[in-house]
């Protein structure tokens, strides 16, 4: 329109000839200075500041990203332990493990372990190799069996290392990019130590956690040592332990430094479970190219409208001054404004610019909510606007006639399980809020969910009573529906927090259930680290393992309850099922077992979780699973008890000499305690203390009369008990004399 006005002035050629008066010099400086004062000040506040701004956005964002890429890299790791942890669960890797020595019997166990090796390093595409040895047998296994002196990789040989596990940094094995990660194990008297070594592919772990950066970031990684275990052009050899001093000697995760004549911006985050440091970098300018470009563009920009500005301010000063006002007297004419103030020149502008500014409002009014609402007949793009506009939703109701007049509110979002909405639904929920004491607004936002808008003075009891009797009036005729209930609220302005509440709210049906009535029941935020307790998932295993199916059941309870208090996100919580299944799965198919017995695939499992519209549904799916399970382990028990009772008698000679428990062997053999007494006493007529302290005493006779210098004491402790009270009084209670007794007789 302005442009309009210009264009017909300057058709008119009514330009004023007249020399500048002082007045008018007097206009165009204060018009300049008002004009100039802020652009100025404007452009000094943007250029001061806009790097500090850049710099603290920045430190929160690389601080957030590089922990949660050091969380990722833990969790890799984390998992390589639990694989560890799942080959020595294996028979055979178990009896290789805990032996020092390594008899022409072990040749199954090997192959066994080889075949296990193999399978996972192949199926894993984290893995280069798997190696499994000890301190005193010259055997290496890997993809086969190698002696020491011939094994390609000798380097492993030679890592010492504190603890239980350690990662090696990077290194070359057969052409290959590796690191390792390495965990040891101690043989049953500790003399000597097996070790198994998981080999990861170096560019396959850190390619698919650390993704290439596109500006100018940069990553690596160190431990204690200063070993460089990750790292790509960033890091060179040039930049020496000094650097890496610098970055381990700062308190802050992030700092300023000088290198090699560039200053750099380094960020950092300490792993304290594997003791590494994680680093991104970025060089200076790269970090404030974009800011230092926006600057500049900035104060282009506001010299440039100065410029225009001032051009302008000069040239309508005069040349347009009376042109304009003679436009708006025609205008005024035009437009019958029947009085208005003349006696000012600027006055007279802003009343014409007011009148039409009004016509238009006026017009634009009319068209944006008497047009799109008569048209769709839904309030839905109001409620869904964060900034509501209170009086373009009283101009709505004005114009559905309907008056909110009472004190309360209330929101209701109706979903049909079994069916879609129709027109027939509508008018039977219409007439339960035909009521004097309630007015409403029901608006249809898809063919299975209504909304309604609801002003009364009843209690939030009241309106729960009503939609109870709703629920069970639709249900009577088969109709399943879930009603998603809002709190009250006095203030229309927060209709959108409480639409959000109830959107929200409605979602929880999948902890709850269809079919029902939901209210005070909006989710919390989903949690930043979402990662389940595994914990509960190994006891289910454990239990499941030791047939014990009470505590595998309350182990799976256990498991429900926390998920569904502390993680709201359902498809997490459906792959952390479909995760527990295969876990189930692959532990009896180690076992012996094949899907066919277990009596469901993959495929079925994937799909009944992902098909499941509540959390009971899946629950029902991994019982129905375990009980499977524990009735194919109790089959196999059958076949397997002369086995476990001589495992038992094995572990027993080999051990009696150490403070046995019921627990400890019953953990040998994967059973429960109360299990193993029960099958121990049925299969051999007495129980297992019983059968240790036979042994003993049969082991006592014979020390007692081939080593006759041998003291009561140290004998007492050769043979497992802690005190020599103990055995004297076992030793009695079985020989009817003591000790010393019995070695004079």
């Amino acid at each position: 329109m302005g442009w309009i006005l210009l264009k017909r002035v300057m058709d008119l050629n009514v330009i004023n000839k007249k020399s500048k008066s002082a007045t008018f010099y007097k206009f165009f400086f204060v018009i300049s200075i008002s004009i100039m004062i802020p652009v100025i000040m404007i452009t000094t506040i943007i250029g001061k500041f806009s790097n500090d701004h850049l710099l603290k956005q920045v430190n929160i964002s690389r601080e957030s990203s590089l922990n949660q890429k050091r969380l990722m890299v833990e969790q890799k790791l984390t998992e390589m332990d639990a694989l560890i942890n799942q080959f020595v669960s294996n028979e055979s890797v178990w009896k290789l493990v805990t032996t020092n020595e390594y008899p022409n019997s072990y040749s199954l166990f090997m192959r066994d372990a080889l075949s296990l090796f193999e399978k996972n390093a192949l199926s894993h595409k984290l893995i280069d190799s798997i190696y499994l040895f000890n301190d005193s047998e010259n055997i290496i296994l890997s993809d086969s069996k190698y002696d020491k002196s011939n094994f390609e990789d000798k380097a492993i040989f030679d890592i010492k290392f504190d603890g239980v596990n350690y990662v090696t940094p990077s290194r070359t094995v057969k052409g290959e990019n590796i690191f390792s990660y390495i965990k040891k194990f101690y043989s049953f008297n500790r003399e000597k130590n097996a070790y198994i070594v998981v080999n990861i592919n170096y560019d396959n772990f850190w390619d698919e956690l650390i993704v290439e950066s596109t500006d100018g970031l940069e990553y690596f990684v160190f431990d204690n040592n200063h070993s460089i275990i990750y790292s790509d052009e960033f890091y060179n050899d040039e930049w020496n332990d000094k650097l890496l001093e610098d970055i381990s000697g700062e308190s802050e995760n992030n700092l300023e430094l000088s290198y090699l004549g560039e200053n750099l911006y380094v960020w950092k985050s300490i792993s304290n479970k594997y003791n590494w440091t994680f680093v991104v970098g970025q060089k200076s300018k790269d970090l404030f190219q974009t800011s230092n470009v926006l600057t500049k563009l900035n104060i282009i920009s506001c010299l440039i409208i100065l410029l225009i500005s001032l051009i302008l301010t000069y040239f309508f000063s005069d040349y347009l001054y009376k042109p304009i006002r003679n436009l708006m007297k025609k205008i005024n004419k035009i437009t019958k404004i029947d009085s208005i103030d003349s006696k000012n020149d600027y006055q007279l502008i802003d009343n014409v610019i007011a009148y039409l500014f009004t016509e238009n409002l006026k017009l634009n009014n009319d068209y944006q909510y008497v047009f799109p609402y008569f048209k769709q007949h839904s309030i839905n793009d109001i409620i869904n606007n964060n900034s509501f506009d209170l009086d373009n939703f009283k101009q709505v109701l004005d114009l559905l006639d309907v008056e909110f007049s009472f004190t309360s509110h209330y929101l209701m979002l109706i979903e049909l399980e079994n069916t879609n909405m129709n027109n027939k639904i509508k008018d039977r929920l219409d007439k339960y809020f035909d009521k004097p004491d309630i007015k409403k607004i029901i608006s249809k936002i898809n063919e299975k969910r209504m909304l309604i808008i609801m002003n009364t003075n009843k209690d939030i009891n009241q309106v729960y009573a009503l939609l109870t009797e709703i629920h069970e009036d639709f249900n009577n005729d088969n109709i399943s529906l879930t009603v998603s209930l809002s709190d009250d609220f006095n203030n229309l302005e927060d209709i959108h927090e409480h639409y959000e509440e109830v959107q929200k709210q409605l979602e929880y049906k999948f902890f709850v259930g269809n079919n029902k009535i939901l209210s005070h029941m909006v989710p919390q935020q989903i949690e930043k680290n979402i990662f389940y307790d595994k914990s509960i998932e190994k006891e289910l295993l454990n239990y499941l393992k030791k047939q014990d199916e009470e505590k595998a059941f309350a182990a799976l309870r256990k498991l429900t309850e926390g998920l569904k208090g502390s993680i709201k996100n359902i498809d997490y919580i459906k792959y952390v099922y479909f995760q527990v299944c295969l876990n189930i799965i692959e532990q009896m198919t180690n076992f012996g077992f094949s899907m066919k017995d277990i009596g469901i695939t993959n495929r079925e499992i994937f799909a009944k979780i992902n098909e499941a519209k509540t959390l009971n549904e899946m629950y029902e799916l991994i019982y129905s699973i375990i009980r499977k399970c524990i009735q194919l382990f109790s089959k196999l028990n059958v076949m397997q008890n002369d086995n476990i009772i001589n495992k038992v008698k094995e572990y027993i000679k080999n051990n009696y000499n150490k403070d046995l428990s019921l627990e400890m062997i019953a953990d040998y053999v994967y059973l429960s305690p109360g299990y193993l007494s029960t099958l121990f006493k049925t299969e051999n007529g007495i129980t297992v203390f019983d059968y240790i302290t036979n042994l003993r005493m049969e082991k006592a006779k014979e020390l007692l009369l081939n080593n006759k210098s041998m003291k009561i004491q140290d004998i007492a402790i050769k043979l497992g008990y802690n005190s020599s009270q103990s055995f004297i009084r076992y030793f009695k209670k079985y020989y009817n004399v003591t000790p010393n007794q019995f070695r004079k007789a």
